[in-house]
């Protein structure tokens, strides 16, 4: 039992965060057992961080009502001494000291959970059932121990002994840290035993009895509780396990730092009062050094706060912060000349920044402590002085200027360009700035004004009157580059008798000039002929004196000593059979003329059409080689003489009922024409009765719209009526009504009969031939339809209608 509560132990160790890597300091656990009335428990006292270590003392104590002390050993020999046994000479029967010292003069170095020292008990008779403490250190002696030969305080995990008067049944395994921070999360039991029991804490702390959670607001740093863990509590034999949790103070993490800083001040740097060994940290992307504490105000603003942290590195990490603020020290700025010329007036400080401050001088002169105004008589020519600015503020802030009476500065360098000019140059006396004497005119002795080309350099000086010159020189470049600006104008010139002409530079001429003057005007051409009839493109050269050229070109428009003649004849033309006469320019000509070259002829038109029969005026038009178009108007005679061609159909007709026939010139046209169109046509005979029943030759003939005629003759065969109109009875005839009739278009048909039912409407011709044909439904006593014959041609035609019981007729004139 012994061995797994010190394994259980030293695992809380690990899970609490107190491995020795990380213990600034030596500590001593004591280890618990459990054990019924009678039983011998043993309790070991192990050690950690134990490096370099001469030495240690302390004492041990316990309750001598519940527990007889038997024996205390040392497991490692040779590094503990033990005062006595309880109860012996002056040590109490509930105490036991020890010490150990390396005498050697040397350390010692022990492995994490060495265990050094082995105490063992019996449980009285007596005892009652419950947990009783273990405790290192008394008011005997204090517990301390040398490393490195400095006496030092150990941190201690307490033990316990539990005492059980029966065997329970149950198991109240937990494990729980040996030590915590006061300034770190409430610990947590771990129950390795059974679930359902209730967790308690004495020394009037406070834990949660189902959870575990030690409340560390309840607990007092340095000071060590007894967690115990009760199952089956209402059974007759419950199950007690308690372990020793020891409250460690937190580091003391006090500095001293200003609230304020000023910005025109050192850096301010914190002053750890507490535990050294820490690490400073700013907030709001300040810097500040880890280390130091020393605060960069180059990386703050002013008039902003600030949260100075520092954080210990001890064993119970805590942090305090204060905060700083930033203050922007006053603007104590001004301005000052930073050198004054010897004679000038007192200069004047122009405050730019707060006002209220005061002015002093450095070395001793005399200045109005208001105003900052420097009296002259005071200073010393040549003699550097500061003058300083101060304001009465928090962060006493001030400003200097430095100045010095003298004039060493020559004037400056004065902006003196090339001048580059044609023909001449005149040369303006250049201006410059001096430190004291403002505005200095250059002088020179070099001549101002060039009026022949070349390259000159003038030579200015430039005195400010306190002996300081500056000497410049200045480039002068006469020179002709461009060229003279030519100008031309178009003209029109007439060729002599001979057929020539010529022309001079001044007439082309239109204001040409050049600044340095012109020296020549040419010509690309001056002489023409009859060639150069019409428009000519001629370059104008002009040349200045400096041998400088440029061009234009003008339009030269030559014309002959005569324009052309226009003559015109009149003429008869005929259309063809298309109906179509052309016009050709060189039939209207009359002898027209062009003084050179031959004419060329066109006309406003070039046919003429069936519409133009009669008489017509067209244009002819004479151009010569110069473009120039003359005109005249021929008057055109056109005729149509052309005959209409016309073609013949042979053709059988059928006398009427009534002996008699009537024949329409269209029934034997086959197609007769005319390209202007056709007026009339004609029959030689064209009524027909028995006498002519037989074969015979009838002539038609076309007439055209200009008055041309032809004929054609057509065999014409005359019979007799085939019996047509007998097949109806005159009594049907009755029954049908037509009207109008005689008919030229629209025909209403009327048959009464008290017969209904599917019927067939048809007009027929004189030869049987049926012509239209409408199939009705009669379903009233008078049946009535509109029929349209406009299309038909004259003569005698039979409309009947057709129905399931016979057949109804009536005759129709069509008109």
């Amino acid at each position: 039992m012994k061995n797994i509560c010190f394994s259980l132990l030293f695992v809380m160790l690990i899970i609490g965060g107190k491995l020795s890597s990380h213990a600034q300091t030596m500590s001593f656990t004591v280890g618990s057992d459990t054990g019924a009335v009678g039983d011998t428990v043993f309790v070991p006292i192990t050690v950690d961080n134990f490096t370099a270590i001469s030495g240690y003392q302390g004492t041990l104590r316990w309750d001598s009502t519940i527990l007889d002390f038997i024996d205390i050993t040392s497991p490692s020999p040779g590094i503990n001494n033990i005062f006595g046994n309880p109860g012996q000479g002056l040590i109490p029967l509930d105490a036991a000291t020890f010490s150990w010292i390396n005498f050697s003069g040397g350390t010692t170095t022990l492995p994490a959970g060495t265990e050094v020292i082995r105490l063992c008990f019996e449980i009285k008779p007596s005892a009652a059932s419950g947990t009783t403490p273990v405790v290192m250190d008394s008011s005997v002696t204090n517990l301390a121990y040398l490393a490195n030969a400095v006496l030092q305080a150990p941190i201690v995990n307490q033990g316990s002994v539990t005492v059980q008067t029966c065997v329970s049944p149950f198991d109240a395994g937990f494990l729980f840290v040996s030590s915590v921070c006061e300034n770190g999360f409430n610990p947590q039991a771990l129950i390795t035993g059974d679930l359902g029991g209730t967790f308690s804490v004495d020394n009037g702390a406070s834990i949660n009895s189902i959870t575990g959670v030690l409340d560390l607001s309840s607990t007092a740093p340095g000071t060590t509780y007894s967690v115990s863990y009760t199952v089956g509590a209402t059974s007759a034999c419950p199950a007690i396990s308690t372990l020793m949790v020891q409250i460690l103070a937190a580091d003391d993490a006090s500095f001293i730092m200003p609230d304020t800083a000023c910005t025109n001040a050192g850096n301010p740097i914190a002053v750890v009062t507490g535990q050294s060994g820490g690490f400073f940290f700013v907030n709001n992307g300040a810097s500040i050094d880890a280390y130091t504490g020393e605060l960069d105000l180059a990386s703050t603003f002013p008039g902003s706060s600030y949260l100075i942290s520092y954080q210990t590195n001890g064993t119970c990490p805590s942090i305090m912060s204060q905060p700083l603020f930033v203050q922007d020290s006053s603007d104590a700025s001004f301005q000052y000349p930073d050198t004054v010329c010897p004679g000038s007036p007192n200069p004047l400080a122009i405050i730019t920044g707060n006002q209220g401050g005061t002015f002093s001088v450095f070395p001793s002169a005399t200045i109005n402590a208001a105003t900052g105004e420097l009296d002259m008589n005071s200073v010393v020519v040549g003699t550097p002085y500061t003058v300083s600015y101060s304001l009465n503020d928090d962060c006493q802030s001030s400003s200097q200027v430095q100045f010095l009476v003298e004039d060493m500065i020559p004037p400056d360098s004065a902006f003196l360009p090339d001048i580059v000019e044609e023909c001449s140059a005149t040369v303006t006396v250049p201006l410059t700035i001096d430190n004291c004497a403002g505005f200095i005119q250059g002088t020179t002795t070099d001549p101002l004004t060039y009026n022949a080309q070349g390259t000159y350099a003038v030579s200015w000086t430039f005195d400010d009157g306190n002996g300081n010159q500056t000497i410049m020189q200045q480039t002068v470049i006469v020179q002709d580059v461009t060229p003279p600006s030519v100008q031309c104008q178009d003209i029109t010139i007439q060729l002599d008798a001979s057929g020539l002409a010529v022309i001079t530079p001044a007439q082309l001429d239109n204001g040409s000039a050049d600044a340095c003057g012109l020296f020549s005007l040419e010509l690309g051409q001056d002489s023409f002929s009859t060639a150069d009839v019409g428009a000519n493109m001629v370059s104008l050269i002009a040349t200045d004196i400096n041998g400088n050229s440029d061009s234009c070109f003008a339009m030269v428009t030559v014309m002959a000593d005569q324009g052309p003649l226009a003559i015109c004849q009149d003429l008869t033309m005929y259309l063809d059979s298309s109906g179509f006469a052309f016009v050709i320019p060189e039939e209207l000509d009359g002898g027209s003329t062009v003084a050179f070259g031959t004419p060329l002829l066109s006309a406003n038109r070039d046919s003429l059409g069936c519409g133009d029969v009669g008489t017509q005026m067209v244009m002819l038009f004479v151009e010569d080689s110069n473009g120039v178009v003359d005109s005249c108007e021929a008057q055109l005679t056109v005729l149509d003489t052309i005959a209409p061609v016309v073609l013949c159909l042979d053709l059988t007709i059928v006398l009427d009922s009534s002996g008699q026939a009537v024949l329409d010139p269209a029934m034997i046209d086959a197609g007769s024409m005319d390209a202007c169109g056709i007026m009339m046509m004609t029959l030689s005979q064209d009524t027909f009765g028995t006498a002519d029943i037989g074969t015979q030759s009838i002539s038609l003939t076309v007439i055209d719209n200009n008055g041309n005629s032809n004929s054609c003759e057509a065999m014409v065969t005359v019979e007799r009526s085939t019996g047509i109109w007998d097949l109806f009875s005159s009594a049907s005839e009755k029954t049908i009504k037509l009207y109008p009739n005689p008919v030229q278009d629209q025909l209403m048909v009327e048959w009464d009969s008290k017969r209904n039912g599917p019927v067939s409407v048809e007009i027929m011709n004189q030869l049987g031939q049926i012509l239209h044909r409408e199939d009705k439904i009669k379903d009233r006593p008078i049946f009535q339809t509109n029929l349209s014959v406009g299309h038909l041609p004259a003569g005698t035609y039979i409309v009947r209608i057709i129905h399931e019981h016979g057949i109804s007729h009536a005759k129709m004139i069509k008109q």
